[in-house]
């Protein structure tokens, strides 16, 4: 075996034979070229790239064969270039061009020359090996680093292809999106395949599940992991079986494959279109509005309390021409019904007429049963200072008739009977107390008829005094008819100006002023 300089030298006679018009030519020794078969500009580049390999300079033959190759496209000058890149240890650059070489160059020209291919391609086994990175994450990236310098990146769609590096010793890292990047080391022996087949570690994801429906069971992979609405749950990557159900509702089963960019899964759960009656749940609302269109969790149902509807948490939502949106959250049991009697806010604008009208009747009420109250009270009064003086004269009247009666007679407006004057006024006198001093009958009458007259007047007093007391409290009862029929006020409609109320907070300076 000749030393490796020998080698060497017998080695790039034959690179600078390869491309011989004849295989005579291959046979020479001669110091001179003989000639590439090609032309012009690509011609003295390859003449060139004979020259530098002879004297040893196998980067500046590799740059020329490079430029004479791309001017001719010349199969021939493959095996050339394979044959600098070896001497500059590009292994891998070597294999590709000698594979070329052998895919592209003239069947004849590739049997001929067996013997010298199969020698190099000895020559690049034994001083290189391949790494291949045999993983299938989206966006892997592949950094391999070695001695004196030897970087290989790789990305996209070259990442699995086999890498040839000489042998040595190497730092491989590998990455990819969401996935942990790892680096490991790999020792490349002469001929030897170093492969990379451990997947990656995934990063966890934070994924959601966003339900129509709350306080529906979650479980992820056969494991229940909570009720709706549920926190993110950390995930591994990859594809997961998701089931939500809950009691009076179709099951919701996905597989959805989530990863750093799918990290959310909707869900919307039916209702089933029968239930059992120890199941279904039945809600029925009482009002005195009119016209009511009610919504549980979005889908009308009969206010009546008619449907069936699963059991649990609700979103109870009730509209109406006359009045505003209300909605609250409801719980229902299984198997029974529920009677609710919300309390609805009348709509804005006909809440201020209503509150007009009712500010309207309350006022007349207040007026009405003000002036009644006072009527009442000045009757009541006028009722009080009347009666001691009418009963006054009711006892003087029937005590002078009386005594005109008893002394058998009677005068004025009386008929005098029977009993002479003078013993009838005598009779008289005596009978009063005190003792009158009447002189005839004329004037005993005189006095029963003012008697009466005062009777008379007393009895239209109190009657005028008790109809006057009778008119106040009729229109006190009627202001208090209307104070009570007018109804509370109704609650102040929604403010539909935000405000902003500013509050003072401490901080490690002093305090700050908030909205």
């Amino acid at each position: 075996m000749l030393p490796p300089v020998s080698m060497k030298r017998a080695f790039t006679f034959f690179v600078m034979a390869s491309l011989a018009a004849s295989p005579a030519l291959a046979q020479r020794r001669t110091p001179t070229p003989p000639s590439s078969g090609l032309t012009g500009e690509a011609d003295q580049h390859f003449t060139a790239g004979i020259r530098f390999a002879g004297e040893s300079n196998y980067a500046g033959a590799a740059v020329e064969f490079h430029r004479a190759y791309d001017l001719s496209h010349n199969a021939l000058v493959l095996f050339n270039l394979a044959a600098v890149e070896l001497e500059l240890g590009h292994f891998q650059e070597a294999n590709d061009a000698l594979a070329s070489y052998e895919r592209d160059a003239p069947p004849a020209v590739i049997q001929s020359r067996q013997p010298v291919i199969l020698q190099l391609r000895q020559r690049i086994a034994q001083r290189s090996g391949t790494i291949e990175v045999q993983l299938t994450h989206p966006g892997l990236r592949v950094e391999i680093d070695g001695a004196q310098g030897f970087r290989v990146l790789r990305e996209g769609d070259t990442v699995r292809a086999p890498v040839r590096v000489p042998v040595g010793r190497y730092r491989v890292q590998l990455s990819a999106p969401n996935f942990r990047p790892r680096e490991q080391q790999l020792d490349v022996a002469g001929g030897e395949s170093q492969r990379i087949t451990n997947a990656l570690e995934a990063v966890p994801v934070a994924f959601t599940i966003r339900s129509n429906i709350d306080d529906a069971e979650v479980s992820i992979d056969g494991t229940v992991v909570g009720r709706t609405p549920l926190a993110a749950q950390q995930v591994s990557q990859g594809r997961h079986r998701i089931e939500v159900s809950r009691p009076g509702y179709e099951v919701f089963r996905a597989d959805p494959e989530i990863s750093g960019v799918n990290t959310a899964l909707d869900v919307r759960l039916q209702w089933l279109p029968t239930m059992a009656e120890d199941v279904a749940s039945h809600v029925s609302i009482v009002s005195t509005h009119a016209s009511l269109s009610v919504l549980l969790d979005g889908r009308p149902i009969d206010p009546s309390g008619a449907d069936a509807v699963p059991p649990g948490r609700h979103t109870l939502r009730i509209t109406g021409p006359d009045i505003e949106p209300h909605e609250e959250q409801i719980e229902l049991p299984a198997g029974r019904r529920t009677t609710m009697t919300p309390t609805l806010t009348l709509r804005r604008d006909l809440a201020l007429a209503q509150a007009g009208s009712s500010s309207t009747r309350r006022t007349i009420g207040y007026i009405v049963g003000g002036v009644g109250a006072a009527t009442m009270l000045g009757g009541g009064i006028w009722l009080g200072l009347t009666v001691p003086e009418a009963s006054s004269d009711y006892q003087r009247q029937a005590q002078f008739e009386r005594i005109i009666e008893g002394c058998g007679e009677r005068v004025g407006q009386l008929v005098m009977l029977r009993t002479p004057e003078d013993a009838f006024v005598r009779c008289v006198n005596a009978r009063t107390t005190p003792p009158s001093n009447y002189t005839g009958a004329d004037a005993i009458g005189t006095d029963a008829s003012t008697n009466i007259a005062l009777s008379n007047e007393s009895t239209s007093t109190l009657t005028i005094a008790g109809i006057v007391t009778g008119v106040g409290l009729v229109a006190l009862t009627t202001g208090i008819i209307l104070i009570a029929t007018a109804g509370s006020p109704p609650p102040a409609p929604p403010s539909r100006t935000a405000r902003m109320a500013p509050r003072f907070v401490p901080t490690g300076n002093g305090f700050a002023l908030h909205f």
